[in-house]
């Protein structure tokens, strides 16, 4: 078997949601939010990722990363906690009001972040192969942090995926 190697697949779909205007969609905004004013006044971020079929591989590592904006006070003391989801959305319609809930306790959290700084989620506990695999972001500061979307132009949420070869059982 070869050395282990590290594929990367952009997300298909992201979107803020934010409470404060919870039935405006931001689904084609360059930038992905997160923040937590109170308990009732909040954004988060949701993202999506598609995994070919990956026979005759197996996976060893998965990590979602995201890249902190260059704009001024896209940094932040809490970088966000990441949790699987499950109910589907959609880029386009997604709202406050519509967006799907965390499944289960947080994959990974990032502390503080810094401008234009990759930020790597832990993920290897729910993508295990092929497959659709959707995430929300939350955050617990009142500081916002601010990521580039897929629309950016630059620097687009990943999912990065460590593969090794199968070996015969």
């Amino acid at each position: 078997a070869g050395a282990p190697c590290t594929e990367r697949f952009p997300a298909v779909a992201d979107a803020t949601v934010s409470s404060a205007a919870a039935s405006t969609n931001f689904g084609s905004a360059a930038t992905l939010e997160i923040e937590r004013q109170s308990a009732t006044v909040q954004s988060e971020t949701l993202l999506r990722f598609v995994v070919p079929d990956l026979t005759g591989f197996d996976v060893r590592d998965a990590r979602v990363r995201l890249t902190v904006h260059r704009q001024s006070g896209s940094d932040s003391d809490a970088g966000g906690a990441l949790s699987a989801t499950a109910a589907p959305w959609s880029e386009a319609t997604v709202t406050f009001a519509t967006r799907p809930v965390p499944v289960g306790v947080p994959l990974g959290s990032a502390g503080a972040i810094t401008t234009a700084e990759g930020v790597d989620f832990p993920v290897a506990a729910v993508v295990r192969g092929a497959g659709t695999y959707d995430f929300v972001l939350q955050s617990p500061s009142v500081n916002k942090a601010r990521y580039f979307s897929r629309e950016a132009g630059e620097s687009p949420p990943a999912l990065l995926v460590t593969l090794s070869a199968s070996t015969a059982p």
